[in-house]
């Protein structure tokens, strides 16, 4: 299907990282987090997330079997930008029945911070409830379970998952696989998302107390792998839900079905909801979806890249959720306000100079791109270097003219191993982190 997002892929990490702000790497270690002076007890005082290591510590603490409550209505904060760098990811709480699980039951405020890079790849085993064997977790996301006592009672929000990919057999999301009594807000995911039960870009499966999703956007593939004449669904904000709403949200991520499901239970927001709960002032792009149901509002792409889409997707919100994307960060679709003014935001300072973009997908595993955008035309080196500062390979060193250019790098040509992407303007130097596995 020939979209106008097919052109827009090749730009995808093009300036959505903070030149200004240092991000985490994380190498697959854990390391506690501090609960000092009564931290996480109120949302003025959170407990602080500082790295992808305290953020893997938090899974590690609330998936251990022996304390199915930890963490229940504390508050979490992120400061810090996070590259998972492709490590496996596990998420932070499981659901495999009412009775077996442990859920997150506190509130994460992503603080205008992004994650990339996150990976789950493969499924994960815990120990079966009877004490025999081993079971599938089947719930795959950022926070694989999440449980509020009531509607709103816990959230998530602030955040953005720029890239990655999240793959598991069961109910598969960017935020929140399984969900009851959270809201979620003020997000976005790029990051491309596959399931086998239900399948969303934000959510996957919501129950009763009520989940909200609140302000969010997808822009990642959604795809659920399936043959069935039931139980199955996705969507590219939600998969299933009969308790939930969604509200000012809109995807732009194709969604598709891998074998077949009911054409009912897929569509562009959302593949089921309840009769009275249908989605609010949300829209999915025409393209986005082939077949399947027409829940939302379908719009053209010409339509959502419209000036006035900014003034429908707020709804009279005051203060204002959405902005306008002055500076190209998301193709110019409609983007969060705090990814203008939070704390990941491009410097305003720096936006008038050239800048190169971050290698997607990362890790590299075939051919990724490699989006350089040039202010005005200018001289420019473009190369490639090992962890021990050697040069591996000239990309480009000559005249580029002002506007966007993507460069590649083929898997195939060089080892596996950590690498550093460095632009040379007169602007000064600029380099990108990636792994090729």
């Amino acid at each position: 299907m020939k979209r106008l997002s097919t052109f827009f892929a090749a730009f995808f990490m093009l300036v959505s990282v903070s030149m200004a702000q240092q991000t985490d790497y994380w190498d697959g270690s854990v390391t506690p987090f501090s609960t000092d002076n009564n931290a996480g007890e109120s949302a003025e005082n959170p407990i602080l997330i500082n790295s992808g290591a305290q953020l893997a510590y938090l899974a590690q603490q609330v998936n251990d079997i022996n304390d199915p409550n930890l963490y229940d209505g504390k508050f979490f904060k992120l400061t810090t930008d996070i590259d998972l760098d492709g490590n496996e990811w596990t998420p932070i709480g499981w659901h495999l029945t009412n009775a077996y699980n442990r859920h997150f039951g506190g509130s994460f405020d992503g603080n205008g911070h992004i994650i990339s890079n996150l990976v789950i790849s493969k499924d994960i085993l815990i120990p079966a409830a009877s004490g025999t064997g081993t079971s599938n977790i089947s719930s795959y996301a950022l926070f694989g379970a999440v449980q509020g006592s009531e509607r709103g009672a816990r959230y998530i929000k602030n955040l953005g998952i720029e890239s990655g990919s999240i793959k598991g057999t069961g109910s598969v999301a960017a935020f929140v696989a399984w969900g009851a009594g959270v809201t979620i807000a003020q997000c976005y995911n790029k990051a491309s998302i596959d399931g086998t039960s239900y399948v969303g870009g934000i959510a996957a499966y919501c129950v009763s107390p009520s989940v909200d999703v609140i302000n969010c956007y997808n822009m990642g593939a959604v795809k659920i792998t399936a043959n069935a004449t039931s139980n199955r669904a996705v969507g590219g904000i939600m998969g299933q839900t009969t308790t939930a709403w969604i509200t000012n949200c809109y995807n732009f991520g194709d969604v598709s079905v891998n074998g077949s499901i009911p054409a009912n239970t897929w569509g562009g927001i959302t593949g089921t909801f309840q009769t009275t709960r249908q989605p609010i002032n949300s829209y999915y792009a025409t393209s986005s979806v082939a077949n399947g149901n027409s829940y939302g509002t379908a719009i053209t792409e010409a339509n959502m890249l419209a000036p006035d889409f900014i003034l429908t997707i707020n709804n009279d919100q005051d203060p204002v959720k959405w902005v306008a994307d002055a500076d190209m960060i998301n193709y110019g679709l409609p983007i969060l306000n705090w990814e203008v003014n939070g704390i990941t935001s491009v410097n305003r300072a720096e936006a008038d100079v050239n800048i190169l973009g971050s290698v997607a997908p990362n890790p590299v595993t075939g051919v990724s791109c490699i989006p350089v955008s040039m202010v005005v035309t200018g001289k420019v080196n473009l190369s490639l270097y090992n962890t021990f500062g050697q040069l591996v390979a000239l990309v480009y060193d000559g005249v580029l003219e002002a506007g966007n250019h993507v460069f590649t790098v083929n898997a195939a040509d060089y080892q596996s191993g950590i690498y550093f992407c460095r632009l040379i303007t007169v602007d000064g130097e600029k380099t990108q982190r990636f792994v090729i596995k």
